[in-house]
């Protein structure tokens, strides 16, 4: 309930897909994975006879911490002068190396992305904690939402192209095709205006392609999408230089088409006002606009991974990195120290949200956790990978 939110005081939460979402924190960084956010990584190589599990979590946003988030936004309110982004990303892969050569697996994928303006979250933290506004002032109201959940089967491989003394190349690749059952797509725009301290006006209107209804209480007849798409890896070595540069892409061309699709477009405005018990104003929103099912075919974001790493003596690395998506650049910097020949510790620092983070990793097992706090942390990102032999 994104705009009713807005308008009617409503409990439900922003930015969110239903209340899986809160598996995102009980999830347990791994051997496939960029340093952030969850990733594929088709150059990472694999043993005969193992099979490898990995889950990662992530979840962050600006304006509030996560559980005033959960917590219809009461307490401590920082939001950023421009975009405001709210991320939940979970990833599950699992797999095994078949005839030598071929990665084979089954994932499983959810993620969220929602970016606001500044207005946007300035109003809806005021409507919700009783605040009062500034008479005369005008919020020009904007929203993005995307998301989608899929599992499916995958198959990988990378290829080494240049192996000497000097140089090390290898090519990663992988096409996946995918079981989609949930979406969330679409953007809001409209504009609200404060007539009093505690009364306002609003009106707003959206395009919405979803599974559940964030907007309003509506029974759909549930579909599903079959999906497909391709992740991208290269990794290069300098061995004289002693430094490696890495690049991965997934979901390039990647796309879930949906037959029979719930789409609304509605146009909204504030109307039928009561007064609480606090004296601010309440509505029962007027709704009117358009409720059809749709084939379409939803194009997902891709997204990047860049880092270079430098090795020094004494078995440390110092690596710098970014991760892309939908034009949110979430850089890092980390320091690891190789403890013998199969362990490694690691602490990270992520720029975005302000993060820290600790990974351990041996042969078998790793295991890694990232926040930017503890009591009213805004970040949290737990996740780790387990090699089974057989």
């Amino acid at each position: 309930m994104v705009l009713l939110n807005l308008f009617s005081r409503t409990d439900n939460l922003p930015l969110l897909l239903n209340g899986k979402s809160f598996f995102l924190l009980l999830c347990i960084t791994s051997h496939l994975q960029g340093e952030i956010i969850p990733f594929f990584n088709p150059t990472s190589t694999y043993k005969k006879n193992e099979a490898t599990i990995s889950v990662q979590g992530f979840i962050a946003n600006d304006p509030v911490s996560i559980k005033d988030f959960f917590d219809d936004w009461e307490g401590s309110y920082s939001p950023e002068n421009g975009d405001n982004i709210a991320i939940e990303e979970l990833r599950i892969d699992i797999g095994t190396l078949v005839y030598d050569k071929y990665y084979i697996g089954y994932f499983y994928d959810r993620n969220i992305l929602g970016r606001t303006n500044r207005d946007f979250a300035d109003a809806f933290h005021a409507i919700k904690n009783d605040l009062e506004f500034n008479t005369q002032q005008h919020y020009d109201l904007e929203l993005e939402l995307e998301g989608i959940e899929e599992h499916g089967l995958m198959i990988s491989r990378n290829i080494p192209l240049i192996d000497t003394d000097d140089h090390h190349i290898i090519l990663g690749a992988s096409a996946y095709l995918s079981y989609t059952t949930d979406i969330q797509q679409g953007s809001l725009s409209g504009n609200g205006t404060i007539s009093t301290d505690q009364t306002y006006s609003a009106t707003a209107s959206t395009d919405y392609y979803y599974m559940n209804n964030l907007l309003y209480d509506l029974d759909v007849v549930e579909t599903s999408g079959i999906g497909y798409g391709l992740h991208l890896g290269l990794f290069y070595e300098n061995k004289p230089y002693g430094f490696d540069v890495q690049i991965i892409a997934n979901n390039l061309l990647s796309r879930s088409h949906w037959k029979n699709l719930p789409f609304s477009h509605v146009d909204i405005e504030t109307s039928n006002q009561e007064i609480n018990e606090n004296g601010h104003v309440e509505y029962n929103p007027t709704i009117s606009g358009l409720e059809v099912y749709r084939n379409y075919t939803q194009n997902i974001t891709p997204k990047y991974h860049l880092d270079v790493k430098k090795h020094f003596s004494q078995q440390i690395d110092l690596t710098a990195g970014v991760d892309v998506i939908n034009d949110v650049e979430i850089p890092y910097i980390s320091v690891s120290k190789k403890l013998n020949e199969t362990q490694k510790i690691e602490l990270i620092y992520e720029h975005r949200f302000k993060s820290k983070g600790i990974k351990y990793q041996d042969e078998h097992f790793s295991l890694s956790v990232m926040s930017d706090g503890f009591s009213r942390a805004s970040v949290l990102g737990i996740s780790g990978s387990y090699v089974y032999h057989f």
